[in-house]
Formats: structure tokens, C-alpha cells, sequence
């Protein structure tokens, strides 16, 4: 399935960009709902926006340890609005430092403690070099970010993934 990673140009989807977004075979629109230190204005009118067009939606937050995790969840949760029952999945956003083990662990299990599909989203630059490789996250389904290279769902190489739900 095709998806589109909306953050910061959240203002510009309108039924028209979804339409043409559609036709070129996007079926998913996974929308920022908090950067690590703010909302993405517009996000949940995106959202809702893609959703009327008949895309499905789902949304990613970045969780550091600088700030406590209820509030990068009750941020996230926020900028989703109403929007928030139709979330197919929620991504925990892994690219910021401090990042630790413990820290990814809890925003996982925080998601999954509000009835969410999560997804851990992360890259190996980010998991192998400034996490040490950890693996046990390895539990949770991976959306890998490796630009430039074919994209594949077998595993990453990393993290003790088997492999992936998911590639940027």
C-alpha cells in the first residue's frame, strides 16, 4: 500500500490534493501529530480531509526522554482531535535525542495501553548509532526509514527486526 508522510504541510491538503493523491494510487496518510516540541498545525483537518476522500489515516509522534512522555501522548492525542478513533495505527517517532531503551519501551506501551496499533519508526543511523542497537523492541512492528533504496519489508539489519511493516 502506498502511504504519504504529511508533517509540515498540513495546511496545503485540500479535497482537491487528496483527489489527486488518490488517483495516484496513495491509499494512506500518515499524519505528525507532535514534532518532540510542537503540533503540526492543520494536522487533524488533514486528516479528516484524507479520510473524506476515502484514505485511511494514521498518525506518528516523536517521543524524547528531554520531556516526559505523557506529554509528547497528550500532545499527539490533541493534535488528532477527533481524528483520533480513526487512526489505523500510531507510530512512535524514534530520531531524537535523548532516546533510551526504557523511554521507546514506555511510548510503545503507552499506545497500546489506549487500545492503539503502534508502530515503532525509525532509522538505523538513529537505533544502531545513537541507541546502541538495542533489541528489545524488536517486538513491535517496524516502518523503517531508509531513503534512497529500493524499499523492501525484509529485515533491516537492525534492531532484531525480522523484518518490516513499512519503509520510507
Amino acid at each position: 500500500m502506498l502511504g504519504l508522510d504529511v508533517s509540515f504541510s498540513a495546511l496545503r491538503v485540500t479535497p482537491e490534493w487528496c483527489a489527486a493523491r488518490r488517483a495516484e494510487g496513495y491509499e494512506l496518510f500518515v499524519g505528525d501529530l507532535w514534532t518532540g516540541n510542537r503540533p503540526v498545525p492543520g494536522i487533524e483537518q488533514a486528516m479528516r480531509t484524507w479520510r473524506e476522500a476515502g484514505g485511511k489515516i494514521a498518525g506518528y509522534f516523536c517521543a524524547h526522554d528531554a520531556t516526559p512522555l505523557e506529554t509528547h501522548f497528550q500532545a499527539a492525542k490533541k493534535s488528532a482531535g477527533a481524528e483520533w478513533n480513526n487512526l489505523r495505527f500510531v507510530a512512535v517517532d524514534v530520531e531524537i535525542d535523548p532516546a533510551s531503551e526504557q523511554g521507546v519501551l514506555a511510548a510503545c506501551q503507552r499506545v497500546v495501553d489506549e487500545g492503539k496499533r503502534v508502530v515503532l519508526y525509525t532509522a538505523r543511523w538513529f537505533w544502531v548509532g545513537r541507541m546502541g542497537d538495542p533489541q528489545s523492541c524488536a517486538t513491535y512492528p517496524l516502518w523503517d526509514a531508509h531513503y534512497g533504496v529500493h524499499p523492501t519489508l525484509e529485515a533491516p539489519g537492525y534492531g532484531g527486526w525480522s523484518g518490516k511493516v513499512g519503509h520510507q
